[in-house]
């Protein structure tokens, strides 16, 4: 064997017996050993100061917190195994103005979150409101009264049913979304409609059905089916029919309705 090829190629660092001795009295922790040969793989030579790596890269390597490898690098320090200089040091606050605007700016988004559902629920309920009241809003007053003027209606009513109407027209003008700012004359041009739903709320059958099914030229034969199978439900298969049959019951139009009849 020659002697360039029995020279050593690598780094290496000489434990002499007084470091073992040392390094055994000293009781290093496992993290200060493990600092330790860290620190002697990069630099076993000890000729200069060299720059170490970041803290977050030597704390990754070793597997340890950022709090476990300052104390160990002290213990090297005052064991005066190795001389650290602090060239830079970097730090953050972490409970500073920008924490606090942050956790602001995110109470600030969920009050409005919650401000944005609750107005659309309010809107939600508005539109089903409109929707529930569309055939009062849809009327005008250049819709012509067929069967009778509203001063006829009211005076074909008792006081009584004069004084129930007014209340139950003034109420649902009130639950519209927007009131109107003239109630009675609001009532006068949907009084047809209004009209029809205070019969309906009464379980009764306003005069104007009355009349559309006593002039209905079906109307004979429609009682004639029923008559011949007794059994309405049968024959209301749609929304026209089910009407005739409600009309029929309420105006005791059956012949088992009728009062003297078995």
């Amino acid at each position: 064997m020659t002697q360039n090829s029995s020279k050593i190629q690598q780094k290496f660092y000489p434990l002499t017996p007084s470091m073992s001795h040392k390094l055994r009295k000293s009781k290093l922790t496992k993290h200060e050993m493990a600092l330790w040969l860290y620190l002697i793989e990069k630099d076993p030579f000890g000729d200069r100061y060299w720059q170490l790596p970041s803290t977050l890269e030597i704390t990754a390597e070793l597997e340890m917190s950022k709090a476990s490898y300052f104390r160990a690098r002290a213990r090297l320090q005052e064991l005066e195994l190795f001389d650290f200089q602090e060239q830079r040091v970097d730090c953050r606050n972490l409970t500073g103005v920008s924490k606090m605007r942050l956790e602001s700016q995110k109470r600030d988004c969920e009050s409005q979150k919650r401000d944005c559902e609750s107005q659309k629920r309010d809107c939600e309920s508005q539109k089903r409101d409109c929707e529930s009241q569309k055939p009062l809003l849809d009327k005008n007053s250049s819709t012509p009264h067929t069967i009778q003027t509203y001063s006829d209606f009211k005076n074909s009513l008792s006081d009584s049913e004069r004084e129930s109407f007014l209340e139950f027209a003034k109420k649902k003008a009130f639950q519209l979304p927007n009131t109107p700012q003239l109630p009675q004359r609001w009532i006068e041009r949907n009084f047809d409609e209004l009209r029809s739903q205070w019969y309906k709320s009464k379980g009764q059958s306003s005069p104007a059905q009355t009349t559309k099914w006593e002039n209905d030229p079906r109307r004979g034969d429609w009682l004639a089916i029923i008559e011949e199978t007794a059994n309405p439900l049968e024959f209301a298969t749609d929304k026209e029919k089910q009407d005739f049959v409600r009309w029929c019951n309420e105006t005791k139009q059956f012949s088992w309705l009728k009062e003297g009849e078995l």
